[in-house]
């Protein structure tokens, strides 16, 4: 098993607390951030831009536009007087890259815009806190592969499993510039936990073969990806202290394609997506309730601790 990079005791001692100062400034005093509201999108970008600065990287605004997609221009929008989103409405996604001694490229992304109406802690703050914490927490370390940490834009509804995507145009931009993304990881919802019994839910032939308590993380794949979900499983049961469900299963399971590792399927590259759930155990999925207050931070720092341990490892493995 791969060490935990620069990271010491020390540095996961402090990771609950710098995690929640993350969400609680997304989510606690921006609040929610969506194409509605551009302001405060914008504040949430510059926020992260300017984190991965402060952990020594060199970030990149990645400027894209929504393109021509007809039903978009409907959906209202207090951006312009007209209501309507256009074409060449700009959005951004903002990465920061490990590089590795191969061009070899692993993907660490996680979304961060909110669904309308809310302020998003759990979804997905939460991911947005992990990502920024592992790429402070990897900052330094010597890997073979390239890892790139990406927040994101437009992952949320009504841009959702369409080409206006921040995942679809950074995927596709990759790609075409000569870029091989080896494996992606999707950080979607990371804070909710409860040991309540049938605080778990499930689709219907799925609640058979899980647990019932809400007490565990849950990596999930599709078929191409089981084996980095089962390396994963691995990571986080010898270097973290929370459970951990998985599965790897056709698209066809709800929920199991709800985010962004959707659009690196969608160009064959394997991606497990790292989550607490989301509906099927938060009360508060996009919902104005989904506050800082309702998350353990304790249980996202275990989060990050396999996540890191997990890339240690594969990030220093030879070819894939």
């Amino acid at each position: 098993m791969g060490n935990t990079a620069n990271c010491s005791k020390e540095d996961f001692k402090e990771l609950p607390e710098r995690l929640k100062a993350h969400v609680y400034y997304l989510a606690g005093e921006i609040g929610e951030r969506n194409f509605a509201t551009p302001a405060n999108l914008d504040l949430a970008a510059e926020y992260i831009h300017n984190t991965f600065k402060s952990s020594g990287y060199n970030p990149l605004f990645e400027e894209f536009r929504i393109g021509k997609l007809p039903w978009l221009t409907k959906v209202r929008t207090p951006r312009d007087k007209k209501g309507l989103l256009k074409a060449d409405d700009t959005f951004k996604n903002i990465s920061a890259s490990l590089a590795g001694s191969s061009r070899e490229t692993i993907v660490v992304g996680a979304h961060y815009d909110t669904v309308l109406g809310t302020p998003g802690a759990d979804d997905n703050a939460s991911g947005i806190a992990a990502l920024l914490e592992l790429s402070r927490l990897l900052q330094g370390t010597a890997l073979e592969k390239t890892i790139t940490f990406v927040a994101f834009g437009n992952e949320e509804p009504p841009f959702f499993r369409t080409s206006a995507m921040g995942s679809a145009h950074y995927v596709a931009s990759a790609l075409q510039n000569g870029q091989r993304i080896l494996f992606m990881i999707s950080l979607e919802m990371l804070g909710f936990y409860s040991d309540e019994p049938s605080s778990q839910k499930y689709p219907p032939i799925l609640k058979s073969f899980y647990p019932n308590q809400a007490n565990f993380i849950a990596l999930v794949g599709n078929i191409a990806s089981r084996r980095y979900v089962k390396q994963m499983v691995n990571a986080f049961k010898e270097s973290c202290d929370i459970g951990v469900e998985s599965i790897a299963a056709p698209r066809f399971v709800p929920g199991i394609d709800f985010s962004d590792q959707l659009n690196f399927w969608k160009k064959k590259i394997p991606a497990v997506m790292v989550t607490d759930t989301a509906f099927y155990r938060n009360a508060h999925y996009h919902r104005s309730s989904d506050l800082p207050s309702t998350l353990n931070y304790e249980k996202m720092a275990e989060v990050v601790k396999g996540t890191c341990s997990f890339l240690c490892e594969i990030g220093t493995l030879g070819k894939q």
